[in-house]
């Protein structure tokens, strides 16, 4: 079926209603029409090639946007595919280094051990990639924009610690805290990503990969 085949029935019952309206706007011509007056009948003919014309426009408008929709969300899985895993794993080592300041206090400060935990810890994930992940489900790519910045600040917070076993018990925990948060943040969101990935990258069937029995 071409590309017109899609909306050339709806469009057809657009225009019937177009008529139908149009009737009911302008009244019916005279009978015999050839016999209608001249003004009316041109009235009642242009009445009714404004309404088909409008009612097709806004038909074939509507059919673009469902296509760039799904092309969008398309551009979406290939995103989704791809960033997943990265996500999921700098999501969990976040949330893996926040817990471990809850079993220290002062005595036995936590912060050497999350220094440790985090060290060479890095995801390179650009602002231009999770802009394709905006169409996804709630709001998965700004929940991901706002983990990374909240990961981002703490992190840098971390590195610049010279002394870890002075730090303070408090100070950790808050930069635990933070750190907990972006990865709820990410894990979640990743779970959105990882659903609309699975959907569009399906796994070979057994023929796909070993051809006919």
């Amino acid at each position: 079926m071409t590309k017109y085949g899609t909306w050339l029935p709806e469009a057809i019952a657009i225009a019937g209603v177009a008529i139908g309206t149009s009737f009911a706007i302008r009244g019916w011509p005279s009978w015999p029409w050839p016999n209608a007056e001249g003004q009316t009948w041109a009235a009642w003919a242009a009445a009714v090639a404004t309404f088909l014309a409008a009612a097709i426009a806004l038909w074939v408008a509507t059919g673009e946007s469902r296509r760039r929709k799904r092309d969008q969300i398309a551009m979406a899985a290939l995103y989704s595919a791809h960033l997943a895993p990265k996500l999921s794993s700098f999501g969990h080592k976040l949330r893996s280094a926040s817990t471990v300041a809850v079993f220290y206090d002062d005595d036995d400060p936590a912060m050497p051990r999350m220094k440790e935990e985090l060290d060479g810890i890095d995801i390179d994930v650009s602002l231009e990639q999770l802009m394709h992940l905006v169409p996804l489900e709630r709001q998965a790519a700004h929940r991901i924009a706002r983990g990374l910045a909240i990961a981002d600040m703490a992190l840098d917070e971390i590195k610049r610690i010279v002394e870890p076993r002075a730090t303070s018990q408090r100070y950790s925990l808050d930069l635990a805290g933070r750190l907990f948060e972006a990865a709820d943040l990410i894990i979640v969101a990743t779970e959105t990503c990882e659903r609309l990935a699975a959907k569009y990258a399906i796994p070979p069937s057994g023929e796909e990969l070993h051809g006919d029995p």
